[in-house]
Parts: C-alpha cells; sequence; structure tokens
C-alpha cells in the first residue's frame, strides 16, 4: 500500500516499529505508537488526530477507536506516519503566524504549540492583512475550531484545520 511516503522515512519508520515490536507481534498498542512516532521525529496523534484518522474509513482502522485505543499494524502505522508528516514546514509556519497573531513574543511557541489565539484578533488579522479574507471565511473556520464559541481558538487545532483543507 502507497502511504507516499518517502522511502527513507519508510525504512526509518519501518525499523522503528520492529525495535519496539519486540515480541514479533506485527502490532503496537497507543503507546508504543507515540514512541515510536518520537523516535522518527514525528509528532505523535492527538485526539483530534485520532478522530481524524478513524474519518478516514479505512478497515485497516476498525481495531482502533476515535481516541487512539486499540493497536495497529505496521501498515497502519506507515498511514499514520504519512498522516502526521503531510506538509510539516507548513504546519510550522501555520503555528508561527498563530503565534504572531496571539501576541505571544517572537512568534515562537513551545514543541506542543499548545496556545490560543483570540477569535477577534483572528478574524481582524485575516480580513486586513496579506491574502485577505472575507468576515464570513474566518467565522465560518472559526465556528469549526470553536464550535461552543469560547472566543478563542486552539492553535493547534485550527493549524491542522488550515493544513487539511489545503
Amino acid at each position: 500500500m502507497s502511504h507516499r511516503l518517502p522511502a527513507e522515512v519508510v525504512s526509518e519508520a519501518r525499523q522503528a516499529f520492529a525495535f519496539v515490536d519486540r515480541e514479533k507481534k506485527g502490532v503496537l498498542d497507543a503507546a508504543s505508537i507515540s514512541v515510536v512516532l518520537r523516535a522518527i521525529g514525528v509528532k505523535p496523534p492527538d485526539l483530534h488526530d485520532w478522530k481524524e484518522i478513524k474519518a478516514m474509513r479505512r478497515p485497516a482502522f476498525d481495531g482502533v477507536s476515535a481516541t487512539g485505543e486499540g493497536v495497529v499494524s505496521l501498515d497502519e502505522f506507515l498511514a499514520i506516519v504519512a498522516f502526521k508528516s503531510q506538509d510539516r514546514d507548513g504546519y510550522a509556519d501555520i503555528v508561527e503566524a498563530l503565534a504572531t497573531i496571539a501576541g505571544i513574543e517572537g512568534g515562537t511557541v513551545d514543541e506542543s504549540d499548545s496556545f490560543r489565539v483570540p477569535s477577534e484578533r483572528l478574524l481582524r488579522t485575516l480580513t486586513n492583512v496579506g491574502h485577505r479574507l472575507r468576515p464570513a471565511q474566518v467565522q465560518q473556520v472559526i465556528s469549526i475550531v470553536d464550535p461552543h464559541s469560547t472566543g478563542s481558538v486552539d492553535a493547534s487545532r485550527l493549524a491542522g484545520v488550515l493544513i487539511s483543507q489545503s
């Protein structure tokens, strides 16, 4: 199965998977998946990612819950690596821009990308700077990532939505 990953990434992922799968069962549990992903430099899926991965509706993910509980095979693991690796540079650029919009000094954040952006500031910036969006477009995106209208959006979730829409 093609995961659209470079051969060297597939090789590294296979080696890391095999190293952690010491009993040679051919599957890893959720905790092990996170360890292996970190070992190859890929940020492990969060709850939102698991829901998106599950939404792929691939039969391979039938053994995985929407919270990432269960086990995955090597092929499923490679699909997760592909999902989490998609446009990582673009993701980092978006998070950096969101940090600037949020007023975080220097536009840099810790590796968890855990911060919130005030919705009003996001709306004002995206309708007045660069490729200007219509307020209705920005409100639509905000409503996706902040369905309870808390007044701020989670930056990592917004970046994930923006990457998946590109």
